[in-house]
């Protein structure tokens, strides 16, 4: 998967922040960021985690999920994942690049 926003960094954490914090889950999904890479993680009934490398382009910021691994209780919701980022971006002026 790989998708762009126009939306600096910062912007697209608040806004799976915003997301996160919307659909009730701010306890069990979690966040976490170094200088070219965003980690989320979903950590109730099992850890799942999704790894994006960022590449700043000219107007915004471009994602690419580098690793994921997810839980045996969660690949039943694993579509439903993807697709709530995928609204997430879409509302946002994003595409995705493949």
């Amino acid at each position: 998967m790989r998708f762009f926003l126009p939306l600096e960094r910062k912007k697209v954490l608040e806004l799976f922040i915003e997301a996160i914090e919307s659909k009730g889950l701010h306890n069990a999904v979690n966040i976490e960021e170094d200088a070219e890479k965003i980690l989320i993680k979903v950590t109730k009934l099992g850890t799942s985690s999704f790894i994006f490398v960022e590449n700043r382009v000219s107007g915004g910021s471009a994602f690419e999920l580098e690793k994921e691994n997810v839980a045996f209780a969660h690949r039943a919701f694993r579509k439903n994942i993807f697709a709530d980022l995928e609204e997430i971006i879409i509302k946002h002026g994003g595409k995705f690049l493949d």
